[in-house]
């Protein structure tokens, strides 16, 4: 597909500096070929993206639109296959733990399992009170619809400053009071911040991704409720070939006019 964007791109710029006057300077010329370059590539993957994809749901007929499907949002989700070594036998942190850690992953074809969907929300350095108040707002929704069981959260803090480490976990251990979430809010932080917030997820996966078939990846700011994380999770059970599910982004707090009409 790059191959072809690529070509269209080219010809398509080869064309614009073909109809552009003689006597203009080579500089504005460039000034004008970069950006015409840039957005055109970013059109043209757009198009052929969603060709592809309406080729493809054209053709798998029974799988349902994520777009259709879900409430806007703003997270993700993933299977995840975690690799054979790293059973995930340690300790979140000092502050918490995940407690009955075992080698072997729930199947969700069994009736009889008790596998759940991680929710994961990697910080670092963030407004303590804020993040956690967007946490308790998802688990209350899922309070409300009586389906909470059936997800575990993980704070995943890469914070390095002795005063945020001080709140997280006390906030934490506060939510899971208020709560009564003991043993399904989880909190762990790394000592050392490899490769940041990819690197958090990672090392996650490295651990604990074998107890789960898949997981919700939030942003700090990120709001999300009951019907879209239980729709997602739907979605993913049955379309076992799709590898993620994006859904679609909402903003929400834009008070100036600019903001508004976007």
């Amino acid at each position: 597909m790059f191959g072809l964007i690529s070509i269209i791109t080219a010809l398509a710029s080869y064309w614009l500096l073909g109809n552009l006057p003689s006597h203009l300077p080579i500089l504005l010329k460039t000034l004008i070929l970069i950006p015409f370059v840039i957005l055109l590539f970013w059109l043209e993957l757009g198009f052929f993206t969603a060709l592809l994809g309406f080729w493809m749901l054209s053709k798998h007929k029974k799988m349902p639109s994520a777009a259709a499907a879900i409430t806007p949002s703003n997270t993700g989700m993933t299977h995840y296959s975690p690799p054979d070594h790293d059973t995930g036998h340690a300790s979140m942190s000092d502050h918490g733990q995940v407690n009955h850690l075992t080698d072997q992953k729930p199947s969700r074809d069994d009736p009889t399992s008790t596998s759940t969907t991680a929710i994961l929300l990697p910080i670092y350095n963030e407004d303590v009170a804020y993040v956690y108040a967007g946490l308790k707002s998802i688990y209350q929704s899922l309070q409300a619809h009586h389906c909470e069981q059936q997800f575990e959260f993980y704070i995943l803090s890469d914070s390095d400053k002795a005063s945020y480490l001080l709140k997280e976990g006390a906030a934490w251990t506060t939510l899971c009071e208020e709560l009564n979430a003991k043993g399904r809010i989880h909190y762990r932080h790394r000592k050392h911040r490899v490769k940041k917030k990819s690197g958090n997820i990672m090392d996650f996966c490295r651990r604990w991704g074998n107890l789960h078939p898949y997981m919700i990846v939030l942003d700090a700011d990120s709001l999300m409720g009951a019907k879209t994380l239980t729709t997602l999770v739907s979605m993913m059970d049955e379309n076992p070939n799709v590898g993620l599910i994006q859904a679609p982004l909402y903003s929400t707090g834009m008070d100036s006019l600019f903001a508004r009409s976007q």
